[in-house]
């Protein structure tokens, strides 16, 4: 067929308008399964249904338009309409199966090959069913061309879902242009077909009487075609336009989605069902270290999640997305990831679900919890550990030891606790500084730690107490524990150039022996502890039921001495001090004594450590002061002879930091002399730091006080600070008077300490005296002064009224009446 002749069997203008609505209704296609691929529910089946509908008429209008426009000279046709609306069916429903197979979420090359030949079958279904709508005519087609016609619907159905499936998800510039482009190939294609089926066939009138069939349409054809043609363009426009709003709406929900991943504070991460990465925020880029570009389409599990980690994980997601209800979707849990550079950290992760297309959509949230991870550690490390020694601290002990119990009992199997306290700590912290005492804790600790098996555990409680959980232990091997402590000890240790020797005193008890629960077990062992320090320190006591009692005995002391002032309870008694060469009184030491109401006298060597501990010394001594200071004044008004008033001052005193200013207010207060009172201090006070010492005793003689050392010998003795302090007496402790005649050693040492003091123009006195023989040893030495039951015991003022009348007389000689000797 030439030119001419196609010229003349056709309208060209409605090939024109037919060639228009192919392209029309291939880019309709294109665009519509991109709706019914982002679509969901209800609206997934209102786009395939509209779509499909748009399509099918589209493509259907485009044949029909083509057939009418067919009209050789020599044949007259008419249609049938049933064929006709059949063939409009069968368009349509090629196109809804087109849509089906081309917006599934995922397709394969064979898939989509095989629904686009079914579908390329059904649109040739559709072009030779609107052929066989023609009637009064026979036709017969030519095999070759029938069948590259169909050829080419199949392999342009193929290459219409293929694009379909291509171009679903794009809504750039770029992609609509490509989009527009393969809408004009798609629709050439369709068009090649329609008249490649047309060139196949032979059509040849059945008379030249026109006959019809009962539905046949006889009118004006061009009219018929441009008003088909007219009504598919607003349908397909009506499909477009609805395309374009719905786009429009979608561009908004896409800016906003960019948006929140762009502004979210966590990292975000979007999965397919596999587990490949959809969307990837850029907080996400910044903490794992990858672009967006580098991880879109990869597995997360294999990027960011640790290999050790990755079955749990993947196992995870698998069960949710089989059942549904795996704990993972929307619960928190932490585990660990890996950056890009292989190191890795914790992270909470959470894990929400969406569906798109059908398929499960997972989006991730995932936190950098390093920060937290560290501030929960040190909260921890705060809560359970001591910040010095780094042991746990009571509260976590005393957990552990309540698990250790519970096992214990379940097993049948014993206990130990062990109670530990450093002897002399307090002295070594408070003469080298708080800096060596907190070494030497540490020192202590590790110590500590070593000797200790892997199954024990040892707890720092504060202060100088350290306390160890011993777990199937019992009596024989928590004494080979503690003696090795003990063993260990022994050895200096070295803290800031210093040698320091310290000793333990251990307490121990035994479950079930001793106790059944946690807090006894710790409270027996306290009292155990005590009770090593009472018996010498170094050493270490099993708990005993009897320690009981005593513990009991000392809180009845200490409720006893809140009250004691208030009640009137103490009162002061006095001891005479005299010169040994006249025998005449010089001074007198006041010495508290409490009479308990319902216990009767209590030993100053019970009640004063007690006082110390509790903070009670410092009402107490101020009392003892103001008392003292009050009847030395009275007796000097009643005209007995002035002498000095030596008073006991505690460590604890000497370190108040307004005792001397106090002290200067009751001597004004009370109008004693300040040369008529006496301090009494321990060696323990002058090996402090030397400096705060000298300034605090200088202070103290500027007041006109005078200052001795008590029981001088038994603690840091040392000529060094003799010479620096202002002190006035040394008193030997009675420890060395008790054996004066018969230990040489002690002879030796009393005439040392005489000659030191007199070559540094101290007074000496010597405490304890009750022989004769004692006090002619001293006379012989040139010992000053004496003090001891030789002469008196402590009596109450009263009593020391008389002795004030009279020389005082030695054991077995009648009193006389001399007169009261001072020596201020």
């Amino acid at each position: 067929m030439n030119h001419e002749d196609w010229a003349a069997m056709y309208n060209q203008n409605l090939l024109a308008i037919s060639f228009l609505i192919a392209v029309i209704a291939s880019y309709t296609v294109l665009d519509v399964s991109r709706r019914v691929s982002l679509s969901r529910g209800w609206k997934r089946s209102a786009w395939l249904t509209g779509g499909a509908c748009a399509m099918g008429i589209g493509i259907w209008a485009m044949h029909f338009i083509a057939m009418l426009a067919y009209h050789p000279s020599s044949l007259s046709v008419t249609y049938s309409v049933l064929m006709v609306a059949l063939s409009v069916l069968v368009a349509i429903a090629a196109s809804l199966g087109g849509l089906v197979v081309a917006c599934r979420p995922d397709i394969t090359m064979k898939q989509l090959t095989v629904g686009g030949t079914l579908v390329g079958f059904a649109i040739s279904g559709m072009h030779y069913i609107g052929m066989a709508a023609m009637d009064n005519v026979t036709i017969r087609y030519e095999p070759s061309l029938f069948t590259l016609s169909i050829v080419i619907a199949v392999g342009a159905s193929i290459a219409a879902l293929m694009l379909s499936f291509r171009f679903r998800v794009h809504v750039s510039r770029f992609g609509k242009m490509l989009k527009l482009g393969s809408g004009v190939i798609m629709g050439t294609a369709i068009t090649g077909m329609h008249y490649t089926g047309m060139a196949a066939a032979h059509i040849v009138p059945v008379s030249s009487e026109m006959t019809h069939s009962d539905a046949a349409y006889q009118g004006n054809y061009f009219l018929l075609a441009v008003l088909i043609a007219a009504g598919t363009i607003v349908v397909l426009a009506l499909a477009l336009f609805s395309a374009y709003f719905a786009d429009q709406r979608l561009a908004e929900q896409i800016a906003l989605k960019g948006s929140i991943l762009e502004s979210a504070m966590d990292c975000i991460v979007m999965l397919d069902a596999r587990g490949n990465i959809l969307e990837f925020n850029p907080v996400a880029e910044e903490t794992f270290g990858y672009s967006q570009r580098e991880v879109i389409g990869r597995n997360m599990t294999e990027l960011i999640i640790p290999p050790p980690l990755r079955q749990e994980y993947t196992d995870r997601l698998n069960q949710y997305l089989k059942s549904g209800d795996g704990k993972l979707l929307g619960n928190r849990y932490e585990t660990m990831a890996m950056r890009a550079d292989g190191s890795e950290f914790p992270i909470e992760l959470t894990v929400t679900r969406i569906k798109k297309a059908g398929a499960p959509i997972l989006t991730t949230y995932l936190r950098d919890i390093t920060e937290r991870r560290l501030a929960d550690e040190t909260i921890m490390q705060m809560a359970y550990y001591d910040p010095l020694t780094e042991l746990p601290n009571r509260n976590l002990f005393m957990q552990m030891v309540a698990q250790v119990l519970q096992q214990a009992r379940q097993t049948q199997q014993t206990v130990s606790v062990m109670f530990i306290d450093l002897d002399r700590f307090k002295y070594i912290n408070d003469t080298l500084g708080h800096y060596v005492g907190d070494s030497l804790l540490q020192a202590v600790a590790q110590l500590l730690q070593r000797c200790m098996r892997k199954t024990d555990i040892v707890s720092r409680l504060g202060g100088d107490e350290f306390i160890a959980l011993l777990p199937n232990t019992g009596r024989q091997g928590a004494a080979m524990l503690a003696q090795r402590i003990i063993d260990q000890m022994k050895q200096p240790m070295v803290i800031d150039k210093h040698h320091l020797f310290i000793t333990p005193s251990i307490g121990l008890t035994v479950y079930p022996e001793d106790a059944f629960d946690v807090d006894s077990l710790v409270k027996n062992a306290d009292l155990a502890m005590y009770a090593s320090k009472e018996t010498g320190k170094n050493v270490y006591t099993f708990f005993d039921p009897r320690m009981n009692m005593v513990n009991s005995r000392k809180l009845e002391l200490e409720q006893g001495l809140r009250k004691a002032l208030e009640q009137q309870e103490f009162d002061l008694y006095y001891q005479p001090k005299i010169h040994i060469r006249t025998r005449k009184i010089i001074g007198m030491e006041a010495l508290i004594r409490w009479q308990h109401p319902e216990l009767g006298w209590v030993s100053p060597g019970e009640f004063i450590p007690i006082a110390e501990e509790t903070g009670l010394i410092f009402s107490i001594g101020e009392w003892i002061m103001r008392m003292a200071c009050m009847q030395n004044k009275a007796w000097q008004s009643q005209g007995y002879p002035p002498v000095r008033m030596a008073v006991n001052l505690s460590l604890r005193q000497f370190n108040q930091e307004h005792f001397v200013s106090g002290l200067a207010q009751i001597l004004a207060e009370t109008g004693l002399d300040a040369r008529w009172l006496e301090l009494e201090i321990t060696e323990s006070i002058a090996i402090r730091n030397e400096k705060y010492v000298i300034n605090r005793l200088q202070a103290i003689k500027e007041l006109g006080v005078s200052i001795s050392i008590d029981d001088f010998g038994t603690g840091y003795s040392s000529l060094s600070y003799l010479k620096k302090f202002p002190i006035d007496t040394l008193k030997i402790d009675r420890a060395f008077v008790r054996d004066i005649a018969k230990s040489s050693d002690d002879t030796a040492i009393v005439q040392a300490i005489i000659a030191m003091a007199h070559s540094l123009k101290l007074r000496v006195l010597a405490e304890g005296v009750e022989t004769k023989e004692q006090l002619a040893f001293l006379r012989r030495h040139a010992c000053d002064e004496a003090q001891g039951y030789l002469f008196s015991r402590p009596v109450p003022a009263d009593g020391m009224e008389k002795l004030l009348s009279r020389r005082i007389p030695l054991k077995g000689e009648r009193a006389a009446k001399p007169s009261v000797s001072v020596q201020p």
